[in-house]
């Protein structure tokens, strides 16, 4: 490959980085501030806010049968932007966004072929489900790379 032809490869990836990001900002951005809380994520919240604010400790003081991960993020975020649906929120689709990098540079790997690989993130970054609940704003969307 010669010099000219990585510059445009380069270029061509950072321009669907971008794109992918914004897109997906703009698609969760109602789900963030006007969908209600769903049922999960009022157990997630409700556990992390008791770890925020009165030192919870789960498993310990409070049981629920999902991976501590998810509540040490949930606090860890209330830590540093404060205790607000709408921050919890915003970390789970931070975290989506690293989930659908990590995505693509594993199907990139695996598959050695650019276009599966980002059609693999898109698919997975918008969620393309086709049910009501399709846009909450759920953990596991970032839980299924990370284990």
């Amino acid at each position: 490959m010669n010099h000219v032809s990585s510059k445009r490869t380069f270029l061509a990836s950072g321009i669907i980085s971008i794109s992918l990001i914004i897109l997906n900002l703009i698609y969760r951005w109602p789900v963030v501030y006007y969908q209600r809380i769903a049922e999960d994520d009022g157990h997630f919240t409700t556990v992390g806010w008791l770890m925020y604010c009165c030192h919870y400790i789960p498993y310990r003081d409070i049981f629920d049968h999902k991976p501590p991960l998810v509540y040490y993020v949930i606090s860890a975020v209330m830590h540093l932007f404060g205790p607000s649906n709408s921050y919890v929120r915003w970390g789970f689709a931070f975290l989506t966004l690293i989930s659908v990098f990590s995505l693509y540079y594993i199907g990139l790997k695996l598959f050695r072929n650019r276009h599966v690989a980002l059609l693999a993130a898109i698919l997975y970054a918008f969620d393309l489900r086709l049910s009501p609940g399709g846009l909450f704003q759920e953990p596991k969307h970032w839980l299924l790379l990370s284990g």
